[in-house]
């Protein structure tokens, strides 16, 4: 042991010896192989954002190769950051003894990330460090002052870090210039040369893994395996190799090799939902170090918001999430499809046992007919408010009204079959033919009105029905006008009939009456109104996705708009609507506004106006401007084309006008849904309908 001990103070004394002639101070020396977890900016600057799980402050010390005195030991208060899915940053304190020399000073980190496709992010930073070097003299213990160490002063120094990360779905791939800048404060002098040799750079590539684990100890677990070199002028190459296991509810364990330090082992624990406390130690086993003695790190950390799997690339993570969805709905699918199965299996055993019951009166039947099959068809449904139903539309052989479904078949035994159970069980029950596709509809009960239809189906029975439910719309003209519906049955043209309840009472509709002259006059069926003009065109474009013609105007009087499901002068046809929730394709609240003409009323310019032109088709036009002047007009049009807008033009040989126009129909009503939609939403300027004869 004695005479490593004297080889290493030899070492140290001519490296003393050596900065004394040359006047070089002591630069810092880090060892940043093992920092896998906490104080990864450290390791490359990009490290505050790359891969990080949360902002936290950590306190880190080193003690290298203990079994000697004054030997290497780092003590460092960290905090590193995440500002924003781009933007992280870092601060570093940090004092570092080695034998009779130290360093004491502050690192900054910086650094910005920018997404290059969905998969791939490049990640840009640096680290600057400024800090004191010079004698420890607590560890100083010579008789004699020694005139080598006396003549060595503290000098100040400042670094400049760069360095960078490139991230390709899981892999990161970097590179960092640890003394790319390197100055003595106090000399003025660099710290190296500039030539490529005499600078240090270490290369990583890394490895993240997220395991597909949602629930448990193991949720949100993650596995890392880094490979890094690091060359630099003093010990050449330099290679690294560590491997992580994060588990977030528990903490973490790691391993890893270096060629100089040695093999290290390290395990952390998550005291609590913030707090982390981790210990790693290292054994060298190359020949200059291997009887040293171990290196031991110990970090205690705080992170300021609750660990989660880090800032991923957010198309990665949600297309993640879309897998599992996908895995997890094909497995539903899979267990609904046996369900079923098994309940058709258990349906026919407690049928043929209701069957044995039955008096034979002494006659066996014998008979060699297949047993049905249940061929039950798997209905595809529409949701309003959560309520499922469908749309049959007239059928001549079938009364009008909302029936209460519970399966589809597509022959008529089944069907039977399943409504003696539902019999069995004390259900009311029948079934009808749909002519148009020739499926059998088992239903428990019909109405005449959507409303007990839907508390019927959302109660299901007051919780006594199990099986599947939902509301099979079979109309023709069911409710017209304000004259109450009275069927004279109660029963359904069905081998099985049930019973129907009788509507009373119709619905009354609520009707208001506004005098607008900048609106056509009419009856509008209106579904909602906004002050936004934004918001109005979110609501109009959903209800067209669903197949609903919407369109909206403004009243001018409040500046409103005003989003309408049906339009007419005869009253009557938008009750019809109404009353039909729009072909049953809307289920929310409705009302119906009456639109009047002001007595008096003046056209503007916005009205539409009457013009007699020859050689112009007939019909109705939606003008935007009017010109005399050539050189106007063709900046206009030249405009108009800029917006995507395909504009053309009539001329009228009377006054020279050219009219400008974006629509032409014969219909008139085609011209009024363009001007109050704002052609589509794609023109908002002026405009205003013109109808053209040319007799």
């Amino acid at each position: 042991m004695s005479k490593y001990y004297w080889t290493l103070l030899f070492c140290g004394f001519l490296t003393f010896s050596t900065m004394a002639q040359t006047g070089v101070v002591s630069l810092l020396n880090v060892p940043t192989h093992n920092l896998m977890k906490f104080n990864r900016n450290l390791v490359n600057p990009s490290f505050s954002l790359v891969g990080e799980k949360a902002s936290h402050i950590s306190i880190y010390n080193r003690r290298q190769w203990i079994e000697f005195d004054n030997s290497p030991e780092i003590f460092m208060l960290n905090y590193s950051g995440i500002v924003s899915d781009k933007v992280g940053v870092g601060i570093n304190l940090y004092q570092q003894n080695s034998g009779v020399m130290k360093n004491f000073g502050v690192t900054a980190n910086y650094a910005y990330r920018v997404k290059m496709s969905p998969k791939i992010a490049l990640t840009l930073g640096f680290n600057t460090a400024y800090y004191t070097s010079g004698l420890n003299s607590s560890a100083i213990s010579t008789g004699e002052p020694d005139p080598a160490l006396q003549a060595l002063d503290n000098n100040a120094v400042f670094k400049f870090m760069p360095g960078g990360n490139l991230t390709i779905g899981k892999f990161d791939i970097g590179l960092y210039a640890e003394n790319l800048v390197g100055y003595d404060l106090k000399t003025g002098e660099s710290l190296s040369d500039f030539d490529i040799d005499s600078k240090t750079f270490v290369g990583h590539l890394i490895y993240t893994q997220p395991l597909q684990i949602t629930n448990g100890l193991f949720a949100k677990s993650s596995i890392r395996v880094s490979a890094s070199n690091r060359r630099s002028p003093e010990r050449g190459d330099d290679l690294s190799g560590n491997l992580l296991f994060d588990v977030p509810k528990i903490g973490w364990i790691q391993g890893g090799y270096n060629e100089f330090y040695g093999y290290s082992l390290g395990l952390g624990i998550n005291v609590s939902k913030n707090i982390s406390f981790g210990y790693m130690i290292e054994k060298g086993v190359s020949e200059g170090i291997k009887n040293f003695g171990s290196t031991h790190e110990f970090i205690l950390a705080y992170s300021f918001e609750p660990r989660r799997q880090g800032i991923q690339l957010s198309k990665e993570k949600e297309t993640e999430k879309k897998e599992i969805k996908v895995n997890e709905i094909e497995k539903l699918k899979k267990e609904v499809e046996e369900l079923k199965k098994q309940q058709k299996e258990s349906a026919l055993k407690r049928l043929e046992a209701l069957k044995s019951k039955q008096p034979s009166n002494g006659i066996r039947i014998v008979t060699n007919k297949k047993p049905v099959d249940t061929a039950e068809v798997n209905p595809t449904l529409n949701y309003t408010n959560g309520i499922p139903y469908q749309y049959l539309g007239k059928l001549p052989t079938v009364k009008n009204g909302y029936y209460i479904v519970t399966s589809i078949f597509n022959n008529e035994e089944a069907a039977k079959n399943k409504v003696m159970l539902l019999q069995a069980k004390n259900r009311k029950s029948a079934y009808f033919k749909s002519r148009k596709n020739g499926n059998y509809y088992v239903y428990l009960d019909t109405f005449l009105s959507w409303n007990k239809a839907k508390e019927t189906v959302r109660g299901a029975y007051n919780n006594s029905y199990k099986g599947n439910l939902w509301i099979m719309d079979v109309s023709g003209n069911l409710l017209l006008g304000k004259k109450e519906v009275s069927p004279k049955k109660k029963t359904v043209d069905t081998p099985l009939p049930t019973k129907v309840p009788v509507v009373k009472k119709l619905e009354k509709i609520r009707n208001v009456a506004m005098e607008i002259s900048e609106v056509p006059t009419g009856n509008y069926l209106i579904a909602s109104v906004f002050s936004k003009k934004s918001n109005t065109n979110r609501f109009v474009t959903k209800l067209q996705e669903k197949g609903i013609n919407a369109a909206y105007f403004i009243n001018p009087k409040n500046n409103y708009h005003y989003v309408y499901l049906a339009h007419n002068i005869d009253k009557n046809v938008v009750r019809k609507s109404y009353y039909s929730h729009v072909n049953n394709t809307y289920f929310e609240e409705m009302w119906i506004m009456t639109i009047r003409a002001p007595k008096n009323n003046l056209f503007t310019k916005k009205h539409q106006k009457n013009i007699i032109i020859s050689n112009v088709p007939q019909g109705y036009y939606l003008v935007v401007n009017v010109f005399k002047k050539e050189n106007n007009f063709t900046k206009f049009i030249a405009k108009l084309k800029k917006l995507g807008l395909n504009p053309n033009y009539i001329s009228n040989p009377s006054n020279g006008f050219r009219y400008v126009y974006l629509k032409y129909s014969k219909n008139k009503s085609i011209i009024t849904t363009a001007y109050f939609s704002n052609m589509s939403n794609s023109y908002t300027g002026e405009k205003w309908i013109m109808k053209v004869k040319n007799k």
